[in-house]
């Protein structure tokens, strides 16, 4: 299981997120990459080769990683692994073209923050997605008017959707939803019904 970051982030905050997922069995690490440097596109494709190695592999990715990981399922016609999704802005992020026209907001968003604006291309295997989203609107998607609505502060509930995929909201803010404990017990749950379904 790969845990995949957000914008401006490192994996480092995952990890108390991978520390409860190991006490449910799962064995993760971190898919680590530069938000800001790296292009999106090229991110993606090298999360893509390695599904394409494993298959099986589940992922869980954050944000701008959901984004990420969902781009790289796209890619992956063989993958047969289990996917949750935390706050991810899949039908373009409001906030992020908020903020890209504000002085220095291309800038400050770097290619990552950039490519949250579009939306996600046909997702294969959305049966085998779960996406977790926020509904505790506090935060800079709020306060630049990007985020009217239901949303996390930073997504709004209805930029997460994707048709196939099981969706689940939590009353957190965007980052928290990393450090909630049922967050990580609905995402232990999902990924395990992988495992009954290989097991029947």
């Amino acid at each position: 299981m790969l845990y995949v970051h957000g914008l401006f982030m490192t994996g480092l905050e995952g990890t108390l997120l991978l520390r409860r997922l190991r006490r449910r069995g799962f064995d993760g690490g971190r898919f680590v990459f530069s938000s800001l440097r790296e292009e999106p596109v090229e991110t993606a494709e090298k999360l893509a080769k390695q599904l394409a190695v494993r298959p099986d592999l589940h992922l869980v990715g954050h944000s701008l990683g959901g984004v990420i990981a969902a781009r790289a399922i796209a890619r992956s016609p063989d993958w047969r692994g289990r996917a949750v999704l935390l706050g991810p802005p899949l039908t373009g992020s409001a906030t992020a073209r908020r903020a890209a026209e504000l002085p220095g907001g291309r800038l400050l968003l770097g290619r990552g923050g950039r490519w949250l604006a579009g939306a996600v291309p046909r997702v294969r295997g959305q049966d085998r997605i779960r996406v977790i989203a926020g509904t505790r609107n506090v935060g800079m998607g709020r306060l630049i008017g990007a985020c009217a609505g239901p949303g996390d502060g930073q997504v709004r509930v209805i930029e997460t959707r994707l048709g196939g995929a099981t969706h689940v909201t939590r009353r957190r803010g965007h980052f928290a939803l990393v450090f909630d404990r049922r967050v990580a017990r609905l995402t232990a749950d999902f990924l395990h019904a992988a495992r009954a379904e290989d097991e029947a």
